[in-house]
């Protein structure tokens, strides 16, 4: 089934995820911080009256997109979607998560090919890889597309 991207650059990077057998989560645009699943981007802000906080999606690499809960389904995640970055709001903002196999650790194959192919198609890409956890965001956005 083909989806529709904002870009270009957001259509190669997908399919390039997809090939490497990373699975697609929805972009949910805020997620509460009190949620079951220990779900959480990088921002969070209080919604009034009642003062409930809810994590917004964002830039960065303070996020868990991805349940350990949900391992048994596959060690490789991703979103693609709106978000809040650096500069304000941008349409295409992609966050990986890859766990590590049971021994704990990540492959070093996944890790440098996962980089290098989304360096080639992103404006800015924020890579942090300690041992058992990957996570990558990027900006794909064009410059003056982040504008809504």
């Amino acid at each position: 089934m083909k989806l529709l991207f904002g870009s270009e650059r957001s259509e190669r990077v997908t399919e390039f995820l997809d090939g490497m057998g990373y699975m697609r989560l929805l972009d949910l645009p805020a997620i509460p911080k009190s949620n079951s699943m220990g779900l959480m981007y990088q921002e969070s802000f209080e919604v009034a009256p009642a003062g409930n906080s809810w994590y917004l999606r964002s830039y960065g690499l303070g996020f868990d997109l991805a349940s350990p809960r949900w391992l048994r389904t596959s060690r490789k995640w991703y979103s693609l979607g709106w978000g809040l970055g650096p500069a304000g709001e941008h349409h295409e903002i992609l966050l990986v998560q890859e766990w590590g196999n049971s021994s704990g650790r990540l492959g070093l194959r996944s890790y440098t090919e996962l980089l290098e192919n989304l360096d080639g198609y992103t404006e800015a890409v924020e890579p942090a890889g300690a041992g058992y956890c990957l996570r990558a965001a990027a900006l794909i956005d064009s410059p003056g597309d982040s504008a809504r």
